[in-house]
């Protein structure tokens, strides 16, 4: 990827902790580009530690950071708009200065932001980001459609779908879509891991504060079935139909054997509802449990990007199929 970032800025659009995992990756020196990370799911746990090993962020560290904050104090969320508003004006203002024939963007095309820099004409590669990446055209349009106006504009199909997009950064996790194959990069995650130094890995598991010691105690204590839920907004589902089905699935299993790892905005309180299992809610992508190699036995969800392509077919245990009578029309 060293070849993607000759440009005089770099700059990486993300919305996700998934999306920054891969890019952290791909890109050769991700610490030279400007994170962009506003309005998106990045906690300020991360962007501190980022900070601290030395990445760089699009606007500064210190209003990062507090526009990232995830207070829902009334006052906090009026400053934070008004924040992301003279962010908005700010990035006009930079891609006329910088030019954009010098701006090569990373990301994907929902996030806040994001047409300013797609209208202006900076080189904009897509970042795989999950699943829904992997969906054909007719299928992305209908998913996509119910965003419009709240994540997404009219104007650029998610995905790499546009004309204005000429790479989109695949994992293979499922079938390239018809009509991306000519824009596609592939990589292999774990090759890409294997290929980091020592150093690099520590700290990028620091980024993400994952804990390493904590999930081989768990391990050597009998927990070796990881349980993975799903965004919560899965249309016809409502809270009470979303714990009905996570018994039926935990039905299957020895919840003394089981951790939990909640999708990062679903808040249904598995601590309460399932005492026997253990439950993390740590915002690392679940991808880094397999480039360590835990010595888990099972993984479980339903509709999860974490579920495909990286785990051994025969360790996955996918629900997918069994949501539809839990779906209220």
């Amino acid at each position: 990827m060293g070849a993607y970032l000759k440009e005089k800025h770099t700059l990486a659009l993300i919305w996700t902790q998934y999306t920054l995992m891969l890019y952290m990756l791909v890109a050769d020196d991700w610490k030279k580009t400007k994170l962009f990370l506003y309005k998106g799911r990045i906690g300020t746990n991360v962007i501190k530690r980022i900070n601290e090993v030395g990445g760089a962020f699009f606007g500064g560290y210190y209003i990062t950071l507090f526009a990232c904050n995830k207070s829902k104090n009334i006052l906090g969320r009026i400053i934070k708009k008004i924040l992301c508003l003279v962010i908005d004006i700010y990035s006009s203002l930079w891609i006329t200065v910088k030019q954009a024939e010098n701006i090569k963007c990373f990301g994907y095309e929902s996030i806040f932001c994001n047409t300013k820099f797609l209208d202006s004409g900076c080189s904009f590669i897509v970042l795989e980001d999950g699943v829904s990446t992997y969906m054909e055209r007719q299928e992305a349009e209908k998913f996509w459609r119910q965003f419009q106006g709240i994540y997404v504009s009219n104007k650029y199909l998610p995905g790499g779908w546009s004309n204005k997009i000429d790479t989109v950064i695949f994992t293979g996790r499922k079938k390239i879509p018809v009509g991306l194959e000519r824009k596609t990069h592939l990589v292999n995650l774990m090759k890409l891991w294997d290929e980091c130094s020592e150093q690099r890995k520590k700290e990028f598991m620091y980024v993400f504060q994952f804990d390493l010691e904590h999930w081989m105690n768990l391990i050597k204590n009998g927990r070796d079935i990881v349980v993975i839920t799903t965004n919560p907004f899965v249309k016809g589902m409502t809270s009470e139909s979303w714990i009905l089905f996570y018994k039926e699935i935990l039905s299957h299993y020895d919840n003394n054997r089981i951790i939990i790892k909640p999708h990062p905005i679903d808040d249904i309180n598995y601590e309460k509802l399932f005492p026997k299992c253990v439950v993390i809610r740590s915002e690392f992508p679940f991808e880094i449990c397999r480039f360590v190699q835990l010595p888990l036995k099972k993984i479980v969800g339903v509709k999860s990007t974490a579920l495909y392509g990286v785990w051994p077919k025969e360790m996955v245990d996918d629900y997918t199929g069994a949501l539809n009578k839990f779906i209220h029309s």
